[in-house]
């Protein structure tokens, strides 16, 4: 079994918790989240759509929505 190593009072122990600066950082224009209901083979067709444009379902919605006409 291992000893833990004495502290001598001089600096705390940096053990433990996040480290300065790691993490995502926030995006400049934060995003709201929302849920959509579906039929089933409604969702899995959006499914199937962005897996084979290789895009998220959100960045897919995005599009269709900034496209729309109104």
């Amino acid at each position: 079994m291992k000893s833990k190593p004495k502290q001598t009072g001089k600096t705390p122990a940096r053990r433990g918790g996040a480290r300065e600066g790691a993490g995502r950082k926030p995006r400049d224009t934060p995003r709201e989240s929302i849920t959509v209901r579906l039929e089933p083979q409604d969702a899995a067709k959006l499914r199937d759509l962005c897996a084979a444009r290789e895009v998220s379902q959100a960045d897919w919605i995005t599009d269709k929505i900034r496209r729309s006409r109104l």
